[in-house]
């Protein structure tokens, strides 16, 4: 949550989770899905082949796959392109009509559903692999533990579910102001900061097992390391190919379960990122 301060109540009513409703959500995010200038703001259009490259290093990317709280569908268009059975969830109408649409000859793609409520309409143990990108510091906290339960009610025993979220993000600093109402809220609707302790603390009390918990850098993971054109070639950019050339070698020669793989340290060595990333599966 948002740490209240001192504040002149006759310039703003800073908005807390309780005056998001359902209803406030979903208007919100269809605006965000209508605005073509709103684009650059989900995550998964700038560093989605990045998530991709991740989950791939698991081993587990495969079977039915559920994005939930897909948006405009960036990393959806990775995962058709993967192979995938593919199921999107969002909160917002606009986006589920927007993907049902976009997607639907795709033969792999199974279908978007739109939920205005915590409850997922598909079975126990269904999936594969489930995405959840940049939406659990948008839940408020009366509804946090209900959707981790359902997450982990649709996971296979043996299923992956990756979390991503803004890594300790000062709230106060995103705020804006609107004068017409007098309301200050954040620009994108955030409610809470995590650290690396809060969301390993938050999954096991919901009954997730931990396999990674870092806060990195998916512009890293986005690179393709493939040796550039001739005219751009340069001893930094030969020895970076040569480097991973070897890395992934090492990789196939003697395999190590994630995410003790050489290639993820060695793309974690390279820097840290402003975003948290877990991985995790469900105790059985």
């Amino acid at each position: 949550m948002i740490k209240n301060r001192q504040w002149d109540d006759n310039l703003a009513n800073r908005k807390t989770e309780n005056d998001w409703t359902p209803e406030i959500v979903q208007l919100f995010w269809d605006w965000c899905a209508k605005n073509p200038y709103m684009e650059e703001t989900y995550f998964s259009a700038a560093v989605g082949r990045g998530i991709i490259n991740l989950l791939d290093l698991t081993g587990k990317l495969k079977g039915r796959v559920l994005d939930y709280g897909s948006g405009r569908g960036h990393l959806l268009n990775h995962l058709l392109a993967a192979g995938l059975d593919c199921y999107g969830i969002d909160f917002s109408k606009e986006s589920i009509e927007m993907l049902n649409e976009k997607f639907r000859e795709y033969p792999n793609w199974k279908q978007a559903t739109v939920i205005s409520n915590l409850t997922i309409p598909y079975p126990d143990d269904f999936f594969d692999v489930i995405s959840c990108i940049e939406v659990l510091e948008h839940l408020p906290n009366k509804f946090l533990s209900a959707a981790l339960a359902e997450l982990k009610r649709i996971l296979k025993p043996e299923g992956l579910i990756l979390i991503t979220t803004p890594f300790e993000e000062n709230l106060a600093q995103n705020m804006i102001y609107c004068p017409f109402c007098k309301s200050e809220f954040h620009r994108m609707q955030h409610f809470r900061s995590f650290t690396i302790g809060d969301m390993e603390s938050l999954l096991r009390d919901e009954g997730f097992k931990v396999v990674f918990c870092k806060n990195i850098d998916f512009e890293i993971f986005q690179m393709s390391f493939e040796l550039p054109s001739f005219l751009y070639l340069n001893f930094e950019k030969i020895f970076a190919w040569i480097k991973i050339r070897k890395i992934r070698l090492m990789d196939i020669l003697f395999p190590l379960e994630f995410p003790q793989i050489r290639e993820v340290e060695y793309k974690l060595n390279m820097g840290f990122g402003r975003h948290l990333c877990a991985l995790a599966t469900k105790e059985q």
